[in-house]
Formats: C-alpha cells, structure tokens, sequence
C-alpha cells in the first residue's frame, strides 16, 4: 500500500540571486519534460521507466544541467501525465 502526501509550500526567495535561480532551474525543468514528452511521442508512447531512464537520463543531466534526482522526477512526472490523459481518453474519448 502506497500512501502519497501532498503539502502546500510558500518559498520566500529571500533576494534576486536566490530567485533568479530557482526560476531557471524550473525553467530547465521544464524544457526538460518537453524534452521527454517528445521523445516518449515520437517512439510509440512507450512509457516503461527503465527503458525511459536507459535512453535519456544522460542526456537530462547534461543537456538541462539536472542534478539526478531532478532527471528522474522529470522522467517520473512526464510518464504520470501521459498516465492521466490515457485514463481520461478512456472516460471520455
């Protein structure tokens, strides 16, 4: 059994450095799941993780300057979303 927690967080960027940051690597976080979606859509939606991780964990790292938890949840995150508009394409096409 699975329990998932979810939490709000409000982020107090203390000064312009620290925003400036966070603010870019959100940004490379998402050019990489654009990145991954595509990759996923122009290979026959094949959403099996390790393959996944297999062809693109390297590539997330350099290419989007990931650390490697961040490769992994951008992996991870991509593979939820297609979940999602999979069952609701099945609800209602």
């Amino acid at each position: 059994m699975e329990i998932q927690i979810t939490i709000k967080v409000k982020l107090n960027l203390a000064n312009a450095d620290i925003a400036s940051s966070f603010t870019n690597m959100m940004e490379q976080y998402r050019l990489a799941c654009n990145y991954v979606s595509e990759y996923i859509f122009n290979h026959d939606f094949d959403m099996k993780q390790s393959r996944l991780n297999k062809a693109l964990y390297t590539n997330l790292r350099s290419l989007f300057m990931l650390k490697s938890q961040m490769a992994q949840s951008v992996i991870r995150t991509v593979i939820a979303r297609y979940k999602t508009v999979k069952t609701q394409m099945k609800r209602n096409p």
